[in-house]
């Protein structure tokens, strides 16, 4: 029995150590290098004083919008904070609490039914920049659970990096399109996605995407958040996201139902109708939601007209505090 037990010890010990050096990170999916695009984000809004046109939401809008165009079409600064749907709803409605002050504008743009994050997508983010970690939760149970399937997970990029290195050593070298979109390198200033415009596109996936008719838990949880931001001056709206064709007409009854019970049940303004962004799918560059550039530019040229006559209302009132104060009567001031 003794030797057995000696012998069982040995095996765990040197099954524990393979599985922990074979877990060595060697590469990792481009998602978790993506998602560093929040850095590029954070910059553009901490450098900008003034009220902010910040789009908000997963990455339908991160790689559907140009945010210049947007910019120039409103005469407001604008921020793309859309990263990543994976991040979870929770995630992108605790960032907005954290970063928008009285003055700025909203609009919230998740990809549709979107629920909680995942945790090792949230996790990559906070690598990238630690202050995140107060958007999402670190309790026990799925911090362990995360450390363990990360290790197994770990292996298997590990197999899939070394096969791909050999395939390449055996094969004329290709262009890696992947590595370029879904990298934190793939952002312009604005934090808008800009690596795909110019590569070549694959479509939406053949098959539709299957989405559920239940009723959103989401709309509880922006109605939440809008409580925080209108204490804070902030004006908030909802735009439904960009989606392929194909997908839509799947889903128009599970769709329909949504946009009912978000006009409904939502306490923030809901600006446009779901066919407003829905494209073909040839529009599309490898899912369901990431407009190619020719689709960014017309839901951009979209978003503007639904947005234009927003920032213009905005510009009138503080046009008129100014005028107001401007005219003011002076008050003579009492001797001292």
């Amino acid at each position: 029995m003794k030797t057995f037990l000696i012998r069982l010890l040995i095996f765990g010990t040197l099954f524990t150590g393979l599985v922990l050096a074979s877990a060595y990170k060697l590469a990792q999916p481009g998602e978790m290098d993506y998602v560093g695009g929040i850095v590029i984000k954070h910059k553009r809004l901490n450098e900008i004083k003034g009220p902010r046109l910040i789009f908000a939401g997963g990455s339908n809008m991160a790689f559907g919008l140009d945010s210049k165009a947007v910019e120039e079409a409103t005469h407001m600064p604008v921020v793309n904070l859309a990263l990543h749907g994976g991040l979870g709803l929770d995630f992108i409605l605790e960032e907005l609490k954290d970063v928008v002050r009285a003055g700025d504008m909203v609009v919230l743009s998740p990809e549709y039914f979107l629920e909680e994050g995942r945790y090792e997508l949230d996790a990559a983010v906070a690598a990238f920049m630690p202050a995140s970690e107060k958007y999402f939760k670190h309790d026990f149970y799925t911090v362990f659970k995360y450390s363990v399937e990360s290790r197994f997970t770990q292996i298997g990029y590990n197999r899939d990096y070394l096969m791909a290195g050999w395939r390449k050593r055996n094969a004329p070298p290709e262009r890696d399109y992947a590595a370029e979109v879904y990298s934190h390198k793939a952002f312009n200033s604005y934090g808008d996605v800009v690596a795909h415009l110019d590569l070549p596109a694959y479509g939406a996936p053949k098959v539709p995407l299957k989405l559920h008719a239940g009723y959103w838990d989401g709309i509880p949880k922006i109605n939440a958040a809008s409580k925080v931001l209108e204490q804070r001056g902030v004006r908030f709206y909802f735009v439904f996201p960009a989606f392929c064709q194909s997908s839509y007409d799947n889903n128009i009854a599970a769709i329909s139902t949504l946009e009912v019970s978000l006009r409904k049940d939502l306490r923030i303004p809901v600006i446009c109708r779901p066919q407003d962004f829905v494209y073909p799918d040839t529009l599309y560059y490898d899912s369901y939601y990431h407009l190619t550039k020719t689709g960014r530019n017309l839901r951009t040229q979209q978003l503007i007209k639904i947005v234009q006559p927003l920032t213009a209302e905005l510009h009138a009132e503080k046009m008129l505090l100014t005028n107001t104060a401007t005219n003011r009567p002076h008050q003579p001031q009492p001797y001292r």
